[in-house]
């Protein structure tokens, strides 16, 4: 019976000690886990840190832009480099956008650097942003010797009259307004001064030559005179001062074409009873000559009433075949024999 006992109570304490042993196994298991996992967690938050390091300057992320410091994402304006940018609340660089605030407006481009200093051009206009990067509205801008002005909406002024301080100016087609120039407009002839103001009420030597300028500006002692405008343009006023329109004139020997605005057609081709005429650089019909257009290989001839010629000619040593639009088609040379 006692041995019995003592052979249970053996039993007992071994069976007790084996469950110390598998929860002392376990505890060491628990602290080998969270060790582990405090190693992971360690290393995660190093790893980290160092991509934080990383992360300094401009990075692209699915095709848009950011600027990094310290791995944060900035925003808002950033100067860098002499260059103005600016960053969205979401950190994404702005590029080819607008940007309105003060009552002013900017511009980033491509590379998303503020413009200044620079002309904008789109929808057929002209703009202009200032070195501050403001877009010039209701400005005059002065360069290259001319003087331009930049509406309410910031458009260049082109082909418009302008009217401030009790006086009319004008702006051409590449912005620039007429300083000491004629316009002719209307039928009529104009003069733009140094200041580029209209003249008006008072006579004036121009070029040697004096014009009398009525309350509107018109040039009322216009007769038998050439004018030339700001853009080359040639105008003529015949003997009872009224502006040549559709007609020919001949002088010198020559022969020129006023055209429906008044304007001498010069570098112009003119087609009409069937024919092709040519007027030159000077204003004056081709006879008896050449015209070769460089590298393009249209070649026609003018005879002696200025029409192309059409069909063979022999010139000089060679046969010419000129097709029905006077195009030089085939040259032989003319042999005697």
């Amino acid at each position: 019976m006692k041995d019995t006992l003592s052979a249970k109570q053996a039993l007992l304490s071994k069976s007790q000690n084996a469950l110390k042993e598998a929860q002392q196994v376990q505890e060491n298991a628990l602290k080998s886990k969270q060790a582990a996992e405090n190693k992971l967690t360690n290393a995660q938050k190093h790893l980290q840190e160092l991509k934080n390091k990383l992360l300094n300057g401009w990075k692209t992320e699915n095709g848009k832009t950011y600027y990094y410091v310290n791995g944060e994402k900035q925003t808002g304006f950033l100067e860098l480099n002499g260059k103005m940018y600016y960053l969205g609340t979401d950190g994404i660089r702005w590029d080819n956008k607008f940007y309105n605030n003060w009552g002013r407006t900017y511009y980033f481009g491509s590379d998303g650097a503020r413009w200044d200093n620079k002309f904008y051009n789109n929808w057929g206009r002209t703009y202009y942003f200032g070195s501050d990067g403001a877009r010039w509205d209701n400005k005059f801008y002065t360069n290259w010797g001319h003087t331009y002005y930049f509406g309410e909406d910031g458009a260049r002024w082109d082909n418009k009259f302008y009217n401030n301080w009790g006086r009319t100016y004008y702006f051409g087609n590449d912005g620039a307004r007429w300083d000491n120039t004629f316009m002719v407009k209307w039928g009529r002839a104009y003069y733009f001064g140094g200041d580029g103001a209209l003249v008006t009420n008072q006579t004036r030597q121009i070029n040697g030559v004096n014009y009398h300028f009525n309350q509107d500006g018109v040039i009322d002692n216009l007769k038998n005179q050439f004018i030339t405008d700001y853009d080359g343009k040639v105008y003529y006023f015949d003997n009872n001062g009224q502006l040549f329109v559709n007609q020919f004139y001949n002088n010198w020997g020559r022969t020129y074409y006023f055209g429906s605005d008044g304007a001498r057609w010069d570098n112009k081709f003119y087609h009409n009873w069937g024919h092709t005429y040519y007027f030159g650089s000077d204003g004056a019909r081709y006879t008896n000559q050449w015209y070769r257009t460089k590298g393009a290989g249209d070649n026609y001839y003018f005879g002696e009433d200025g029409a192309a010629l059409v069909g063979n000619h022999i010139l000089g040593n060679y046969d010419y075949y000129f097709n029905e639009k006077g195009l030089l088609v085939q040259t032989k040379e003319v042999k005697n024999y």
